[in-house]
């Protein structure tokens, strides 16, 4: 494997300091360089040690670019979803209410699982462990926001329809929600008795 060299890649200095300012282009130049610089020293690691990190990473990316796919559908639908028929209006409150929620909730997931796509593309494969024990920490937000997205779908889809509708189809959808969590759970639990 060739690695080509740009000559300005010489010169960069590690030390330089490194700012936290989202709009200075100059400082991102310099990250990416900082990057590029790593990612050849890391060639140097134990072949082995590159292939399971990068599978870690890879595998890490498709999740959460999932999650941000999901998470734009989820809030889409719920803001595509019409207003409820039904004649109560605690129904309608809550229909709007539980919506609202939906939309905000997956405007979350997408953010944080969008931030995270970003952060772990850049990063060099070296530290892919260390940041997965930082990133850990709010890998559940996306998670959980998609599945709450998913109750507020199921449940907005029952409470637009008139009350007779309505109770009939709002146990089932209940049913389906917890069933859902009851597979992922059963499969979640067969992995983990896989990978001891």
């Amino acid at each position: 494997m060739k690695i080509i060299k740009n000559d300005n890649m010489d010169n960069i200095n590690n030390n330089d300091e490194i700012n936290n300012n989202w709009l200075d282009t100059e400082n991102r130049t310099h990250i990416w360089e900082i990057i590029y610089k790593r990612e050849i020293d890391n060639l140097n690691l134990n072949d082995n040690d590159i292939k399971a990190k990068q599978i870690i990473k890879t595998r890490l990316l498709k999740v959460y670019e999932l999650v941000v796919i999901f998470s734009s559908l989820s809030c889409a639908a719920l803001v595509g979803i019409s207003d409820s028929t039904n004649d109560n209006n605690t129904i309608i409150i809550i229909h709007n209410c539980v919506r609202g929620y939906g939309i905000v909730s997956s405007s979350l997931g997408a953010i944080v699982s969008l931030s995270s796509c970003m952060i772990m593309s850049a990063l060099p494969q070296q530290y892919i462990m260390e940041f997965l024990h930082v990133f850990m920490k709010y890998s559940n937000i996306p998670v959980f926001t998609s599945v709450f997205s998913i109750f507020a779908m199921m449940i907005c889809a029952c409470l637009q329809f008139k009350s007779t509708v309505m109770w009939i189809v709002l146990p089932y959808s209940i049913i389906c929600f917890f069933y859902g969590l009851f597979v992922y759970n059963s499969l979640r639990k067969k992995l983990i008795k896989l990978i001891e």
